[in-house]
């Protein structure tokens, strides 16, 4: 049976109503990209929506709609009362399935996915006179990519079980702005070691999320080994320094989709600005495939054998936030030339199966 609900969000309403056109939870200010098209009170209902987008018998958005309340009072509490999760608490696995899901259910996952089949499946073939016609005029896809990508969430709360995470609180007056990918990864660790491969998977040394919650408040989550993020004692650090805000800012406006979201304290000027400074930064969720040869195992180099790698571009601006540093075994650790860089937390649940885990969630 059809469901009757078309229109099937993949960034929540209770979401988005935290950055409401004067706090009226209808209405949100939009500005797309692509148009440079600003609208400072847009309808908040017809947002980052698509028809049928989890499937039209509605099973995994129901799914999806009974998590949402218990999301949606623990995101009331933090924003009102800086409400902290204890760690290894029910609202620690809520809020930390929120967040995730915040990438697991958006389009660029799905995206992703096929874009990464699509081109794993014309490497393979792609060297045969047989095939070369049709997979010039074909394009490979998995017909069930966004339940595919929702189901990584438990793999992903087991490898994101060693982060920490804090409240920013914002106390300027440049509020912060969402979009319509509001979940943005960044790896300052690798970054300044110059890594050259992905580096923001959810097992990955140096991972951070950040979140804008409200224009006030912001969650980051972040690896412990790697960054001291304020005062090692408080779980709320505030900033008063704009430049940390628009860096902030600049990142949802690099790592959205279409269209960035904010409320009526957000300028149009500002965003043309921040609009003209992303273009000075490489897109990130490109899909690269690269085709390493000849590959040593077991100490010998196999003639005619290859290893095929997807991994996608990412977020890079060189950023620089006040309440943000390096530990000092992060100062000193030498980054090796393995393909992957992995938290000891992660590499221990790799082992049951013998099987990799998947560091490109």
């Amino acid at each position: 049976m059809k469901t009757d609900k078309e229109k099937q969000h993949y960034v929540p309403k209770f979401y988005l109503r935290h950055f409401s056109f004067e706090n009226n939870l209808r209405q949100i200010g939009i500005f797309n990209l692509e148009k440079s098209f600003y609208f400072p009170n847009s309808k908040l209902k017809t947002q980052a929506y698509n028809p049928y987008f989890y499937g039209e018998d509605g099973v995994l958005e129901n799914i999806l709609a009974g998590i949402e309340g218990h999301e949606a009072t623990l995101l009331r509490r933090m924003i009102g009362d800086n409400f902290i999760p204890t760690r290894l608490s029910k609202e620690h696995v809520e809020l930390m399935s929120f967040i995730l899901l915040l990438q697991l259910r958006n389009p660029k996952a799905s995206q992703r996915t096929n874009e990464s089949f699509d081109s794993l499946v014309k490497e393979i073939y792609g060297k045969s006179n047989e095939f070369k016609e049709v997979l010039k005029e074909s394009t490979f896809f998995i017909k069930n990519a966004i339940g595919i990508s929702i189901s990584m969430l438990k793999k992903g709360l087991e490898f994101c079980g060693d982060l920490s995470y804090k409240l920013i609180v914002n106390k300027t007056s440049v509020p912060f702005i969402t979009s319509d990918n509001p979940l943005v990864k960044y790896n300052q660790f690798m970054e300044m070691n110059q890594y050259p491969r992905g580096s923001t998977g959810f097992a990955s040394l140096g991972l951070q999320m950040f979140l804008p919650i409200c224009p006030e408040k912001m969650i980051i989550v972040f690896d412990p080994w790697s960054y001291k993020v304020g005062s090692q004692k408080k779980a709320v650090v505030q900033t008063s320094d704009i430049k940390d805000i628009n860096q902030l800012n600049l990142l949802q406006m690099l790592n959205c989709n279409q269209t960035v979201f904010f409320n009526h304290k957000m300028t149009k000027e500002a965003l043309e600005e921040l609009n003209k400074n992303s273009k000075r930064y490489e897109r990130p969720h490109q899909v690269v495939t690269k085709e390493f040869h000849n590959v040593k195992r077991n100490g010998r180099i196999e003639d005619n054998s290859s290893v095929i790698m997807h991994t996608t571009t990412e977020c890079r601006i060189k950023l620089n936030l006040t309440f943000i540093k390096l530990t000092d075994r992060a100062k000193f650790f030498k980054v090796d030339k393995g393909v992957v860089q992995v938290r000891e937390h992660c590499k221990s649940l790799g082992k049951p199966n013998g099987d990799l885990f998947d560091v490109s969630l």
